[in-house]
């Protein structure tokens, strides 16, 4: 009851701070923090230019002033490095049947939103929506609507159109996905009326990596009274600091990510008044993250050096708030997180109307790549977000003060489970929905714990008699560089490459019967065991190959043998068809009506195989979440493996 009568009087003390401001002329702490990080001269805060240095000194000597602990140091902001791209050239023309030639404007007819480094491409225009089904890797598709854009990036197609209102800045950022450009409506008029006088349209991109530098994030956090290890909880609290900076001579001054920074430091002034009413279970830690435009860097490097699986780490993040009229959403990477929906509960008791939005791009994904709870508030796209609209004067600062008071709700009741999960730890086994075990049931859950404490040929009788669990658990995943691979396995013959992608490293996935574990009865239960028995090449069941491409992308190819099976395979709820596309049958499995995955079946050596291709992207500047690749891109690079040999 302290902590509400602290926060009530809190609130009584922030109304009278905000009448006075009003009635002496000074601007709220709200206001005069949007107002400073959208100053002219913090020049749109672009990760790694002068102005950008500015807001950070800004927001360090706000949580000087706050009196938060530092994070890391002897100062609030913490570098790490910083990598981006720089355009060099684009261009789309439109050549038409009678020969003439449009040649499109940057920055007045398009812009670019997802690139490729190096490309230089012509192909047939598409229009409509009844033409995404028709798409192949040499058409280039027009999408009238945000819908018809996710569409067409599910499919085969050279690159993409997206109409938009208002053409917004993107940075250069770059990842395996079909590119694409932005072109406004009358773009997208003159394309439309023309189209059956276009013979084809091109388009070229060429970009060239900045020299690697040094940005820094601004950090600061409350501590909490939780023990170190499994016991230990932190809620991080983030806003992205940065922005767009400038373009032909317009500054991109964010105020809608500005606002979230506004609102950060009110709730970090709030909590440590809290704080010193009576502690928090957990640790706070307030994140004013760098590079979020430019790949979510800032975010991706704290979360690296943060991971625990020992720890219980969430994050409520603030991307893009207070926009009049906006429509407030709650982004996340996993809509059925308890953590999520909880959240969403407190939003509709306290009037909002948010949809949970199914999202990578915001810095709750860097937490999601952990398989951590973690969700943005946002903006319904499209708005003024990324647009030279984006100011201090279309705000709406009555929002942000809801938005603020909802979340210092939430921090608080989440702090309250923490502390009654530490207190009565018998209810809450694995943790509040920790990690990949979330939707596991029980029994699930304690098997694979068993199995991630064994090493390579380990195995035990892991018995659990209040779970009525009796249940032989090994540990079938042998990882290696593929030199080691082959010294193990010399009669293997592996594809050293797929297109430009070169073979890193191996994981042999073994049948667990190669154990030789025997008679269950013959077991102590709880023992773990080391087998002897020597593991040939017939035991594998699976191989996951990683490739390594430019930039750090990734490509794991999966190959199992004819015997070998996978879960996706015998599941009984994933429904299958068969497709024939580009020459080649697939095997799709879809998940869920949304993403699918490929099994490309083909035979070696008179034995039958199945592959399939998943796409990781580690670039320069930042890191994009796993997808499954597309047919056309999957049929491409499968079609081109050297697959004899590999018996």
């Amino acid at each position: 009851m302290r902590a509400w009568r602290a926060l009530l009087l809190l609130a009584i003390a922030s109304a009278i701070l905000l009448a006075a401001c009003e009635a002496s002329g000074e601007r709220p702490p709200q206001e005069r923090i949007v107002k400073l990080l959208t100053a002219k001269k913090m020049e749109g805060r672009l990760a790694g230019t002068a102005g950008n240095e500015e807001a950070v000194q800004a927001i360090g000597e706000e949580f000087a002033r706050i009196g938060l602990e530092k994070y890391s140091g002897d100062d609030y902001p913490v570098l790490f490095p910083y990598r981006s791209a720089e355009r060099r050239e684009i261009g789309l023309k439109v050549t038409m049947k009678d020969g003439s030639v449009k040649e499109l404007v940057y920055g007045k007819h398009f812009r670019e939103r997802v690139i490729r480094m190096d490309l230089d491409a012509t192909a047939e225009l598409k229009l409509g929506e009844d033409s995404i089904g028709s798409l192949t890797a040499g058409t280039a598709f027009v999408a009238a609507s945000e819908e018809e854009l996710d569409r067409a990036q599910k499919g085969s197609t050279r690159f993409i159109l997206a109409r938009t209102d208002m053409l917004k800045q993107y940075p250069a950022r770059r990842n395996l996905n079909v590119p694409v450009v932005e072109i406004n409506d009358d773009t997208y008029i003159f394309l439309k009326k023309k189209q059956e006088g276009i013979e084809s349209i091109s388009l070229r991109m060429k970009y060239e990596d900045k020299e690697e530098a040094k940005a820094a994030s601004v950090i600061g956090k409350i501590s909490g009274t939780s023990a170190s290890g499994p016991d230990h909880h932190v809620l991080v609290l983030s806003a992205p600091l940065d922005s767009l900076g400038s373009d032909a001579g317009q500054i991109y001054e964010g105020a809608s990510r500005a606002a979230a920074v506004s609102v950060l430091a009110g709730l970090a002034e709030s909590l440590k008044a809290l704080s010193e009413e009576r502690p928090f279970y957990s640790d706070i830690v307030f994140c004013a993250f760098n590079g979020r435009e430019n790949g979510l860097q800032g975010s991706q490097a704290l979360v690296d050096s943060l991971y625990d699986s020992n720890v219980h780490l969430s994050a409520v993040s603030l991307d893009a708030v207070g926009v009049k009229g906006g429509k407030l959403n709650l982004l996340t990477d996993n809509t059925k997180n308890r953590f999520v929906t909880s959240l969403a509960d407190v939003l509709k008791q306290d009037g909002f109307n948010a949809d949970i939005r199914h999202n990578f791009d915001g810095d709750h994904a860097s937490f999601g790549y952990y398989s951590l709870p973690a969700v943005s508030f946002g903006l319904e796209e499209p708005n003024s977000v990324r647009t030279v609209r984006d100011r201090a004067e279309n705000l709406d600062y009555g929002e942000l003060s809801r938005i603020s008071g909802i979340i210092l709700d939430f921090v608080q009741k989440q702090d309250e489970e923490a502390k009654l999960e530490h207190n009565h730890a018998e209810l809450y086994p694995f943790g509040r929905e920790k990690s990949m075990y979330e939707y596991q049931d029980v029994k699930q859950q304690l098997v694979q714990r068993e199995m991630a404490k064994l090493a390579f040929k380990q195995y035990e009788l892991f018995e659990n008699k209040e779970q009525n669990i009796r249940e032989l658990v090994s540990n079938p995943y042998q990882n290696m560089d593929k030199v080691e691979f082959q010294n193990r396995y010399p009669g293997y013959s592996l594809p050293q490459s797929v297109g430009r992608y070169s073979l890193r490293s191996v994981i042999a996935i073994l049948d667990e019967k190669a154990f030789g574990a025997g008679n269950l009865d013959d077991l102590e239960p709880n023992r773990i065991y080391t087998s002897d028995k020597t593991v040939e090449k017939k035991d594998i069941n699976e191989l996951s190959l990683s490739y390594e491409g430019e930039n750090g992308s990734v490509l794991f190819l999966s190959v199992l043998n004819g015997e070998g099976s996978s879960s996706m395979q015998n599941s009984d709820t994933i429904p299958s068809r068969e497709v024939l596309k580009n020459g080649l049958e697939f095997t799709v499995y879809d998940r869920a009506g949304t993403a699918f995955s490929v099994l490309y079946p083909f035979n070696s050596g008179g034995k039958d195989y199945k592959a399939s291709l998943v796409a990781y992207v580690m670039t320069d500047t930042g890191m994009s979440p796993k997808w499954e690749l597309d047919d056309a891109e999957t049929a491409a690079l499968l079609k081109g493996i050297d697959w004899k040999g590999l018996t």
